[in-house]
Formats: structure tokens, sequence, C-alpha cells
């Protein structure tokens, strides 16, 4: 068998940016449902728990800042 994780690393977020000293972390969800759901135990979710202990792990450092950006897509047509 291989190994999944070989290939799809756990990374803390979406993006990692650096400026003027500052250090930004951004993670960034898509849904077309009218809530997001976070990973609990065994239980899935569509933010996962090692991105949410992650942003909430730097957020804890002088010079960094952390964001979720969240798109909830709606259907237009009425």
């Amino acid at each position: 068998d291989i190994n999944k994780q070989a290939f799809a690393p756990k990374m803390p977020c979406d993006f990692i940016m650096h400026h003027d000293g500052t250090l930004y972390f951004v993670e960034c969800k898509s849904t077309i449902y009218n809530y997001i759901t976070i990973e609990h135990d065994d239980k899935k979710g569509q933010i996962a728990a090692h991105q949410i202990n992650s942003l909430t792990k730097f957020s804890q450092s002088d010079d960094v800042k952390c964001f979720l950006f969240l798109q909830f897509k709606r259907d237009t047509e009425d």
C-alpha cells in the first residue's frame, strides 16, 4: 500500500506570507452550505483540526497575524 501522507503533507494553512516584519497565515474555505464544520476527534469537518491548531498556535506569537477566510456560495437564481 502507498502511504497517502507521503504525498499529501498536512499544511498548516493555504498561504504563508511575510510583509514589513509581520508573518501572515491564511486559511481559505468555501462551501455551498450556510455553515462550516470543524473536525473534532474522529469526526471529519470542512476545517481540519490541525489547521485550527496551527492557526491558534501561530497567533500566540508577536508579529504574526492569522486569518480564516470563509466563502458561502449561494445560488443566485430566484
